[in-house]
């Protein structure tokens, strides 16, 4: 009885080839020959991935039932990812430079309160401190110093001098005293007594330059820190050399898709996250996530992908992540976790961006058909956008074509939590996007969002009945949806989570203390409010709608913004500006 040469799983004109080309009574035939049939199977292949979707994916409405059939078009929901950003390590100010601090004293925890639990955050290298000391010139009339290094706010600083140094209002600046960097410019600082002043903005008023130039000394360094907690070497399983498709289930749930890495035989193995293009002697894993959080290492069968030889398989892997790994409030990673004397604190200087939870099943009815038919390349603006949202980590982006010339994309993004994206995520997706272009050489970009602040003041008149105390939170929360860059995010975290995770979530990004009796009014902001989005304007009637909408507002007038629309370029977002609601 003859033998279909063609695999049930090779669905693509590319796995089709290889099937015919491994059948010796096949392989001779002519080019032409295996092209026709490859070309009908992929299309046909197309065809009936399309039927199932319009037929079944669409209606489908639990987590499994959607895994299963989105499994069928080896679509995989995007797992969770973890928020980075750069965290301050404070140097004791009498450690002998340079020193090494280790991966594992390279922690840094955030505060914990009530409704939020505290975070571990780690780096993924050991770093080296050395001294770095710098001239630099005061200038009492603006109270700045010019300098030739970069500072971050909060960064740590000593002077020294070998004449006098500046006299200040509430006392004059010395040596062997601690003071915070307040960041001005990339070639000019301004100093504060501590750093909560440092990250308040207030700053030395110096009364004179003192004498001469001055030295300064600096005592911190900026890591980039990630949210996670790192497990190594732990052997997951033996495998006997033989059987194919083998599957050994990891640990712990939540486990971050970016940090596994597998070694076998003291060969580091690749992940792939199809093993459609795999061969017989790929080196090659996929990792499968589970509805529940679990997750699995799986291996080939021996032509996609080679069997693992009879050996201990070792994992190393890192759980956390999430929205809720999304800290927006500077200095609230300020706890030391490490155990090395040279480093007495941490504070990060910025938001932690970037976390994410698994794709919600709503938006992988909408990815899963899109990514079908982009067949994993970026060729048009729908496909990077497409493949963008389904890397991970990104609540918007906009692509704009041929902004840097012929076959250049500019890729502008919100990272998840809002704010401005990391430089490794920023590089991570650059390489992600070029990879899937037209023979990988378009010149693509990923770009920081132009964030515009939209300042809102209003005045309300509250209905009989009403505090005004009562219900300012809640004005000022439907103001901050009408303009934050976070909004969609937030409406796409309800639909997976529900309400309560949800209000803890905002209490987190946006440091409000909503509670259980306030669960209906904010679900109701949020299912009603227009996300805004790149170069969408923000309409009066949107504005005034959803405002009117709180419970226990009357009426109210407008002083700023002064006219609608407000309107935003395509590279341009809204930002929660200053919000300014008075009773009348």
């Amino acid at each position: 009885m003859s033998i279909n040469p063609i695999q049930y799983s090779s669905r693509s004109y590319n796995t089709i080839i290889n099937d015919i080309d491994s059948d010796p009574e096949l392989v001779d035939k002519p080019v032409w020959w295996k092209r026709i049939w490859a070309g009908v199977g992929d299309v046909l292949s197309m065809v009936m991935n399309a039927i199932a979707n319009q037929s079944y994916l669409a209606t489908s409405y639990t987590e499994k039932a959607v895994d299963r059939l989105l499994e069928l078009i080896d679509y995989q929901r995007t797992p969770l990812t973890t928020s980075t950003g750069g965290v301050l390590f404070y140097i004791n100010r009498s450690a002998t430079f340079p020193f090494t601090v280790a991966i594992g004293d390279l922690i840094a925890y955030s505060e914990s309160s009530a409704v939020v639990s505290s975070k571990r955050f780690e780096s993924l290298a050991a770093v080296t401190f050395t001294a770095i000391s710098e001239t630099a010139l005061a200038t009492a009339a603006t109270d700045k110093w010019t300098v030739a290094s970069v500072y971050v706010t909060g960064d740590l600083i000593r002077f020294t001098t070998a004449t006098s140094l500046p006299t200040a209002v509430g006392g004059n600046i010395a040596t062997s005293t601690d003071y915070y960097v307040v960041y001005v410019s990339t070639t000019e600082i301004r100093i504060a007594r501590t750093l909560a002043l440092a990250y308040a903005g207030t700053y030395i008023d110096m009364t004179s330059a003192g004498v001469g130039v001055h030295t300064i000394h600096r005592y911190s360094k900026a890591v980039t820190m990630y949210q996670q907690t790192t497990v190594e070497d732990y052997i997951v399983g033996t495998s006997d050399g033989m059987t194919i498709w083998q599957e050994y289930i990891l640990p712990d749930k939540n486990i971050l898709k970016t940090t596994v890495a597998v070694v076998i035989n003291s060969v580091t193995w690749t992940r792939v996250d199809t093993f459609v293009y795999s061969g017989v002697a790929d080196t090659h894993y996929k990792i499968k996530f589970m509805t529940d959080g679990s997750s699995s290492i799986m291996f080939g069968n021996g032509v996609y992908g080679i069997v693992p030889g009879a050996f201990d398989i070792y994992v190393d892997y890192a759980t956390g992540g999430g929205l809720n790994s999304n800290i927006s409030v500077i200095g609230k990673i300020n706890v030391y976790g490490g155990a090395d004397s040279n480093i007495t604190g941490v504070s990060n200087y910025g938001a932690m961006t970037g976390g994410g939870d698994k794709e919600s099943i709503e938006s992988a009815k909408i990815i899963a058909p899109i990514l079908l038919k982009t067949r994993d390349r970026f060729v048009t603006v729908e496909d990077g956008e497409t493949l963008a949202y389904n890397y991970g980590g990104i609540s918007r982006v906009n692509i704009v074509k041929n902004f840097y010339g012929v076959l250049s994309a500019q890729v502008i993004i919100v990272p998840n939590g809002g704010g401005v994206p990391s430089g490794s995520l920023k590089t991570a997706l650059d390489t992600y996007l070029t990879d899937r272009s037209i023979l990988g050489s378009i010149d693509v970009r990923v770009v920081d969002p132009t964030y515009v602040a939209t300042n809102v003041d209003i005045n309300v008149h509250v209905l009989s009945g009403y505090l005004f105390a009562d219900i300012e939170d809640m004005i000022e929360f439907a103001i901050m949806l009408l303009t934050s860059e976070s909004t969609y995010e937030i409406q796409q975290y309800l639909i997976s989570n529900g309400i309560s995770a949800t209000v803890t979530y905002i209490n987190t990004l946006w440091s409000t203390t909503f509670t259980a009796s306030d669960y209906n009014e904010v679900l109701r902001l949020i299912e009603a409010v227009k996300a805004p989005n790149f170069g969408e304007n923000i309409e009066q009637s949107d504005f005034l709608a959803l405002i009117d909408s709180v419970s226990g507002v009357d009426y109210m007038t407008v002083t700023i913004p002064a006219a609608f629309p407000v309107t935003f370029t395509s590279s341009q977002i809204s930002q929660i500006g200053a919000i300014t609601v008075t009773e009348v």
